[in-house]
């Protein structure tokens, strides 16, 4: 049976000013297919957290490290750095994924006539 663990991102969730609603409904969608979750951690937007949370749920054995949070465009967004520094990888810029997003962001743009901006390369 394969064990999950769910790993929630954002200051938020500890300060109390969002109830993590998330991680309830992920645990139980992975439980209604039939599998186990182990534990639900939630972490603060800071890149050595979610790194720890991640090293540790690999070492607690965990088949699947589910993830939800972090993931936005914003300043505060550290999930995808934290997961490569997890497992001591670097990140690369991958072109071809970067215009499609470019190129479903323009479509926005002329269907709402305002322009859409992306942020900053990080």
């Amino acid at each position: 049976m394969l064990v999950f663990e769910i790993i929630t991102v954002g200051n938020e969730l500890l300060d109390g000013t969002v109830v993590n609603t998330n991680a309830a409904w992920l645990a139980k969608r992975i439980s209604e297919l039939g599998f186990v979750v182990r534990r639900y951690t939630a972490v603060g937007d800071d890149i050595g957290e979610i790194a720890s949370a991640i090293r540790e749920a690999i070492k607690r054995g965990a088949d699947w490290i589910v993830l939800s949070g972090g993931l936005g465009p914003t300043f505060d967004d550290k999930t995808l750095e934290a997961v490569a520094y997890a497992l001591g990888r670097k990140l690369e810029l991958n072109s071809e994924a970067l215009d499609m997003v470019r190129r479903k962001y323009e479509s926005y743009s002329r269907e709402t006539g305002r322009e859409i901006k992306l942020t900053r390369e990080r």
